[in-house]
C-alpha cells in the first residue's frame, strides 16, 4: 500500500513539478516583500506632530507687540468692558466668571477655582455680571 502512495506522490510531482516551483517561489517572495515592507516602514516612522497653543495676550499688553499705532486701532475695535482681568486680592474682584461659559461665581466657589487664571473674567458686583450677560452660578442660586 505504500508503494501506491509513492507512485502517486511520484507522478504527481513529475507531472506539476514545475507548477508548484513556480507557486512557491511567488509565494516566498511576496512575504519576503511584504516582511521588506514592515521593516521599512520601521525606519521611515517619523516622531508625532505637536501644536503648541499660542499664549494669549491681553489687550493692555499687544502694544510691546504689536507697537503703539496698532494698539491705538486695535482698542477702538475692542470693548474695554470686555477684558479679562484674572481674579485675586489685588484686583477687588468679588466675582469670578468664565470667558467660555454665562455663569458667574464668588470667588472662593469651587467652580471659580476651577476656572484657568487666562480664561476669567472679573466682575465687581452682581449687576456688573449681569450686564454683561452672564447669570447666577450653583454656588450663588
Amino acid at each position: 500500500m505504500s508503494n501506491i502512495k509513492a507512485k502517486k506522490i511520484k507522478e504527481f510531482w513529475n507531472k506539476y513539478e514545475k507548477k508548484v516551483v513556480v507557486f512557491l517561489g511567488i509565494l516566498f517572495m511576496g512575504i519576503i516583500s511584504f516582511e521588506m515592507g514592515i521593516l521599512q516602514g520601521q525606519e521611515w516612522q517619523q516622531e508625532p506632530l505637536v501644536i503648541e497653543k499660542v499664549p494669549d495676550f491681553h489687550v493692555d499688553n499687544i502694544s510691546r507687540v504689536l507697537g503703539e499705532e496698532s494698539q491705538k486701532t486695535l482698542s477702538s475695535t475692542v470693548n474695554a468692558s470686555e477684558k479679562i482681568v484674572p481674579s485675586g486680592k489685588d484686583n477687588k474682584c468679588s466675582l469670578v466668571g468664565s470667558k467660555n461659559s454665562d455663569k458667574y461665581h464668588k470667588i472662593d466657589c469651587s467652580h471659580a477655582k476651577r476656572i484657568k487664571k487666562e480664561n476669567q473674567v472679573c466682575f465687581k458686583s452682581i449687576e456688573d455680571a449681569k450686564n454683561k450677560g452672564y447669570q447666577a452660578g450653583s454656588c450663588l442660586k
